[in-house]
């Protein structure tokens, strides 16, 4: 994974000799002639725009801009002097001069604080032939007074690589001082071998895994001032010099190419000098550099159009996407939820009936934006009824709920917040919508969310080592939510039913990543003292000896690493143990989880002594650096290619005789197989029998703008609509049945308390034993968590065999693919022997072939294929220009790699419904969205309107009879109506969404025409 920094993209570019400017005016000097002003506070005097900007000011009121005309493809500086008075944000966009105003290569946000700023940025202009574009600048969110001075934009000449053939290696880099500055003193010379240098075969002396680190010199000619593109990588961490000033850093794994990250270098005519430096990695110490490959730019046309609708909020009732029928209402009118004898989740007054939750994150601006009380309550209504009409029976209140003291006095919570979170608790709870409460999120019940936000990491790693400010803030959050009673319902929040799980503390787990807890270290050293301390005091009291040699819990091998992963099993506990005490003090008695982030075996075990649900969240391609910046990197595999690794190693810490849910989950855009996610983990999910699967985030934006899309959000991508509505069909509805076995890896002491197991995951091969019934954890000699199931039954056991490493990001944590010596072959053919798969189950592990032991999942990893065939829903996942049979339906091809389903919507099968939900889902992208040419990295987000990959889709569903199709709107309006043809075998369906009248959509509705 990859992370750049462009200094170019954040006001450090470096100076070229000036081009000739090609605004008029730039300078102020004749007033404001050639520019245009919105109605705020400004003037002109000695050359400056001043803008006086109100304390209330709206997002879009106070812009400056002048009209410009720049070349598609042409690249592009913009400077400028901007002096402020106080801090604020400052945006500058290149964009269409009329709506809907979308960017056009520039859109850039600087965090200014008071006082004078010099400020320079290089774009790619984008605009279409024709129309016009304009350049302007934002001063809505810098209040006060400010000028704005100097403004220039100038083209910058596109100049070939033309790197010397010689690099001048340093591989003692310590004792280079600066690395922007050619030392005096010879190094080692070399060529480039294959694009790329092994530093690592310079000497095995120097390569040290993740401590070595080499400078690298290339002194080159440029036969003009302009933009050089140079691709690079390395196996690990790099920074980028340009004549003696830092351009970019980044991060790489084995396998990269050029394409993998892109530096422009702003050179300078005659003699510049590039400098690298490469710190290895823990398997190599590469490094690679060249002229990187086009980027990939998407636009109308070539295979995309533009999605067509006028609002993203509405469903309309009784519409074929109407999913209302399906939330029973009122919440908690069976009872609170609890856990079955055989460890489902299930109601208290419905015992024998297993309940399946699709739910979701995020959309609560309004909770603290909306300043009008009835405006607020005109929200919360809306909110709610919209949430049931997509299906959603649950909510989870991550980073929200910790917000309600902002306002309050003496660190209290604020009563106007307290009585917002009452109604909507009421108002969800009438909708049938029940409430995934977080009681750390981020705000920590303070009254500045953005300290508490930055100490973040510092307030996960205290909790670990009995912060007491830490646990008197949680405690004050259970004692005063838990006894206060609701007006709206007349219930104490310890005792409402709709209430369905309490959470500790979202991912509290990322507290111990080396990485977090040493950056916390910088800004609060007493943490390290505390961690030091508390290493040392459970050393002494376990009789440990061995320690890694800093005396921190962290690197080391051998024993070192093993007392490490132990230390932080048992904090994991004491801290569990704790927050279930003060929960339970405070008199709620519903479900609780903890530790919703870590993989880890050690924190497992915790969970089955501690939790009645286990949570852990999962992400498919997570992005690696700012999501929205240039250099997020995406990776454009293949989930289904991967045999659902992102899902397996979510549910490789499922414990069996309990509830398992996934309070956070995405496909992550802009990966091009984004269309696997509903049948992969709704249809996975269902097969193991998760009781809740919460998507991240917010399917539901009340204003029903549209809007660009982004690596998360759900309600502006008619695409992950369309994959949770598949999620509600397979997963919620029912639709894919709960595998009737369980396999277990029962975990001893012996196997946890040795190699460092206690913070390594299960061995990945083995995870894949849920691909073919049900699969989960039991630790035999520890007493299970309060209302589980003490002793649950398995059908099979396997030992743990070794077991895989857990990569940490900032966001998100995945299982490496390591650990061998197991058989999956071995393993099916003894589910075989033993009824567990039928004698004519089809799985195939040494050919990555998996069918579950119910037959209606099927995976085939090496030709990225999926099929779900069930009575009610019939799907499949396939690549371009192939076709797949499944029972009713056979796709005969598709022009898109896409998921094709059918689903009854009337409650009857397949084989005698009248009316179903047809889906098509290809790919998405922004108009204007860049990306290298290794499809993974970002260099420009691009904005509305969103693309979809249009498609020509040939189908026969096996149904006789007469029957109409229509295209729907994301709202499940009727739309186009599309011819069908009729025969004795069933339904030809031939779908063209590029020839669509109202533009693409992956909705489409087959009825009996017949029916009235």
């Amino acid at each position: 994974m990859r992370i750049i920094l462009y200094a170019l993209a954040f006001g450090l570019a470096l100076p070229l000799a000036a081009g000739p400017n090609l605004l008029k005016n730039g300078d102020f000097s004749q007033g404001k002639t050639g520019w245009r002003a919105s109605d705020f506070p400004h003037r002109v005097e000695q050359s400056r725009f001043i803008a006086e900007i109100p304390a209330k000011c709206g997002k879009h009121s106070a812009v400056l801009l002048q009209n410009v005309e720049l070349k598609e493809g042409g690249q592009y500086r913009l400077s400028f002097k901007v002096e402020c008075e106080n801090p604020g944000v400052f945006v500058a966009v290149h964009q269409l001069a009329t709506a809907p105003y979308t960017p056009q290569g520039l859109r850039t946000e600087w965090n200014l604080k008071a006082g004078v700023h010099e400020r320079s940025v290089d774009f790619v202009a984008k605009p279409k032939k024709g129309t016009r574009t304009r350049l302007t600048f934002n001063f809505s969110r810098l209040p006060g007074r400010s000028f704005l001075s100097g403004v220039r934009l100038e083209e910058i000449p596109a100049l070939p690589l033309t790197l010397s053939s010689q690099w001048t290696v340093f591989t003692d880099a310590e004792t280079v001082r600066d690395p922007a500055r050619f030392p005096d003193r010879p190094g080692i010379s070399i060529a480039l071998e294959n694009g790329g240098i092994d530093l690592g075969k310079l000497g095995p002396e120097k390569f040290r895994p993740g401590k070595s680190v080499a400078v690298l010199y290339n002194r080159f000619q440029a036969p003009e001032d302009g933009i050089m593109p140079l691709g690079v990588s390395a196996d690990w961490f790099y920074d980028v010099y340009l004549n003696g000033r830092h351009l970019a850093s980044g991060k790489g794994t084995p396998g990269f190419s050029p394409d993998d990250n892109r530096v422009d270098l702003p050179v300078t005519a005659g003699m510049n000098l590039l400098a690298v430096v490469v710190r290895s990695g823990s398997n190599g110490w590469k490094f690679i550099c060249g002229a990187p490959r086009p980027n990939i730019r998407f636009t109308e046309g070539n295979g995309w159009k533009k999605y067509q609708y006028s609002s993203l909020a509405d469903v309309a009732a009784g519409s074929a996407l109407d999913l209302s029928g399906e939330v029973a209402v009122p919440a908690g009118r069976s009872g609170r939820l609890t856990i079955s004898p055989r460890g489902e989740l299930v109601f208290e007054q419905e015992p024998e009936t297993p309940v399946r939750l699709l739910g979701f994150n995020g959309g609560l601006g309004f909770l603290m934006d909306e300043k009008e009380p009835e405006r607020f309550r005109e929200s919360a209504r809306m909110f709610a009824r919209l949430a049931r009409r997509q299906g959603y029976r649950l909510f989870r209140v991550h980073h929200m709920l910790d917000r309600i003291c902002e306002g309050g006095k003496d660190g209290k919570v604020s009563p106007e917040l307290l009585d917002r979170w009452d109604y909507l608790i009421a108002e969800f709870k009438k909708e049938g919508v029940y409430l995934h409460l977080v009681i750390f999120s981020f705000g920590q019940y303070e009254g500045d969310y953005q300290k508490t936000f930055a100490d973040r990491n510092y307030h996960k790693l205290m909790m670990y080592l009995d912060g007491e400010r830490e646990f008197e803030r949680f405690r004050y959050a259970a004692d005063t939510l838990f006894s206060h009673v609701n007006p709206y319902t007349g219930i104490a929040w310890k005792d409402e039913p709709a209430i369905a799980f309490v959470e500790y503390y979202n991912e509290q787990s990322l507290g111990m990543v080396e990485s977090r807890v040493r950056e916390v270290f910088r800004k609060h050293p007493e943490a390290e003292k505390r961690l030091r301390d508390c290493f040392r005091k459970w050393r002494q009291e376990k009789h440990v000896t061995s320690s890694p040699s800093d005396g921190l819990p962290f690197a080391g091998s051998g024993e070192a690493a093993n007392a490490a992963a132990l230390f932080w099993r048992d904090r994991a506990l004491v801290c569990a143990r704790k927050c279930e005490a003060i929960v339970r003090g405070a008199g709620y008695g519903g479900l609780v989880s903890q530790y919703t982030y870590s993989r880890s075996l050690g924190h497992s075990e915790v969970r089955w002594q501690t939790s009645q649900v286990v949570d852990i969240h999962a992400y498919f391609n997570h992005p690696v650096g700012d999501h929205r910046a240039r250099g997020s990197y995406v990776g454009a595999d293949s989930s289904i290619a991967a045999a659902t690794g992102y899902w397996r190693n979510s549910n490789a810490g499922r414990l069996l005789g309990r509830p398992f849910i996934c309070g956070e989950y995405n496909h992550c855009f802009y990966n091009p197989y984004r269309y696997e996610l509903g049948m992969v983990f709704g249809g996975y999910s269902a097969l193991q029998g998760y009781g809740a699967l919460e998507i991240h985030h917010i399917p539901i934006f009340l204003d029903g703008k549209p809007r660009r899309l982004s690596q998360f959000a759900v309600g502006g991508s008619p695409m992950l609509r369309a994959a949770q509505f598949l999620t509600a069909c397979l997963f919620q509805r029912g639709d894919v049945r709960s595998s009737p076995h369980q396999a277990a890896l029962p975990v001893t002491g012996k196997f946890l308390e040795k190699a460092g197991h206690a913070n390594q995951a299960v061995n990945w091969m083995q995870s894949k034993l849920a691909l073919l019934t049900g699969f989960g954890l039991v630790f035999p000699e520890k007493t299970a968590a309060p209302g589980t199931v003490l002793h649950p039954r398995f059908d099979i056991a396997f030992p743990p065999v070794g077991s895989s490493a857990i990569r940490a990001e900032e966001w998100f944590a995945d299982v490496v693919e390591t650990g061998g010596g197991f058989s999956m072959r071995r393993a099916v053919s003894e589910m075989k022997r033993r009824g567990i798969l039928s004698a004519g189950n089809l799985s195939d592990p040494e050919r990555e072939i998996f069918h579950s032991d119910t037959e209606e999942l099927y995976l085939s990893a090496r030709e990225k294929l999926m099929k779900a065939v069930t009575a009610r829903t019939e799907a499949v996942c396939l690549p371009a220009g192939t076709g797949a049979g499944l029972k009713l339906l056979e796709v005969g091809n598709t022009t898109a790699s896409a998921c094709v389903a059918v689903s009854s919507i009337d409650s009857a099968p397949l084989t005698e419904s009248r009316r179903m939900v047809l889906l098509y889902l290809t790919e998405e992208a922004n108009t204007g969205m860049e990306l290298l040419a290794n499809r993974a990295t970002l260099w420009s987000i691009g904005g509305q309107p969103v693309l979809a990959r249009t498609g020509k889709l040939q189908l026969t569903f096996r149904r006789t009879g007469s029957w109409k199709l229509y295209a729907l709107g994301i709202d499940g309006r009727r739309r186009d109506e599309i011819a069908v043809e009729t025969s004795p075998e069933g339904i030809r369906i031939d779908i063209d969404t590029d020839k669509l009248a109202n533009g693409p959509t992956p909705f489409f509705e087959l009825v009996d025409a017949s029916s009235k």
